[in-house]
């Protein structure tokens, strides 16, 4: 469980989400920005200083990470999350709304089986998987406390 006031990164900057959070009496960052290329990617995480944040909290895991290697942002997210910091990752509901995340890629496959092997090999620990009201959803820390 996360304490109130508990600084928590909202990386894909989606306002109702974050909201929800700030309501939980949580300190949301957000992480917003347009485009979804590396270069782009790469600035828009620049904007977080290693280490500072406990946790991140992330709606739609496949619209993150459209156009961009998963490695990449969960390399991120390990950077900007302290160490032992908790990591929530949950996946779109529906197939139409992975499409749109995905900018409409056929043949893509993204799941929740997948995704919690690449925390794994990515330094998170304790990986387990919950379904929340029907959405997959992956809770990790990350390695280090």
């Amino acid at each position: 469980r996360l304490a109130p006031g508990t600084r928590v990164l909202t990386p894909g900057g989606d306002p109702g989400w974050s909201s929800a959070l700030a309501a939980c009496g949580f300190d949301v960052v957000e992480l917003a920005g347009e485009g979804d290329d590396a270069a782009q990617t790469r600035l828009r995480w620049s904007r977080c200083a290693d280490a500072s944040v406990s946790a991140a909290a992330v709606l739609s895991l496949p619209a993150l990470a459209a156009g961009t290697a998963l490695p990449v942002v969960l390399a991120e997210i390990r950077r900007v999350v302290t160490p032992g910091g908790v990591v929530l990752l949950a996946f779109a509901r529906d197939a139409a709304a992975l499409r749109v995340a995905l900018r409409g890629a056929e043949g893509c496959v993204f799941d929740a089986e997948l995704a919690a092997q690449a925390l794994a090999a990515s330094g998170f620990v304790d990986v387990e998987r919950r379904d929340v009201e029907g959405v997959a959803t992956l809770l990790a820390r990350v390695a280090g406390a």
